[in-house]
């Protein structure tokens, strides 16, 4: 199992700021990656995001994995 969250600041910045999926640093393009990569791929992932806006991140995810 792996928590996940888009990031609100830049990388190496020495602060953990979630954001929703798409609106942060890693966007949606970074998560592609990161839930298609062969080692990862069967893994569950668990969001940590504010609650409104939830159900987008989910839709997000969702539609990559399919």
């Amino acid at each position: 199992m792996i928590q996940v969250n888009d990031s609100k600041v830049e990388f190496d910045s020495k602060k953990d700021r979630h954001e929703h999926i798409k609106d942060g640093y890693i966007g949606k393009a970074g998560f592609t990656y990161l839930l298609n990569h062969p080692k990862l791929k069967d893994l569950d992932f668990v969001l940590e995001t504010r609650f409104e806006g939830r159900a987008d991140d989910i839709k997000i995810l969702k539609s990559i994995r399919a």
